[in-house]
């Protein structure tokens, strides 16, 4: 009887193991995936801009940008607050403030 409960829980712990490190590889793959996609994302809005910017076009590099602003600072505002990073929210609200979004001027075909 002592040896079945030395096998079982050791098997118990071992199964453990292996279900902690297969979970912690799969979150790491995700996350680095997550994370890759949100960077290529964030390289190609940055290279339109600089485009439009070395273009001499800079209204469609600014509509790009805040288009890509406000669409973070919504992400930003629907977060809890523990999570945020409140300072840059502020200064993100700061620059709407000062200049607003405006919808029929800032559209997804400026960035392309």
């Amino acid at each position: 009887m002592k040896r079945f409960l030395i096998t079982t829980s050791l098997s118990f712990v071992a199964g453990l193991l292996v279900a902690s490190c297969i979970h912690f590889f799969f979150m790491r793959w995700r996350l680095g995936r997550s994370y890759s996609i949100h960077a290529a994302s964030e390289a190609g809005i940055c290279l339109q801009a600089l485009n439009r910017l070395r273009e001499g076009d800079t209204n469609r590099a600014i509509s790009c940008l805040e288009l890509r602003l406000y669409g973070d600072s919504l992400v930003l505002e629907a977060m809890p607050q523990s999570e945020i990073d409140t300072a840059m929210l502020v200064r993100v609200q700061q620059y709407q403030a000062k200049y607003p979004y405006k919808s029929q001027k800032v559209t997804d075909q400026n960035c392309n």
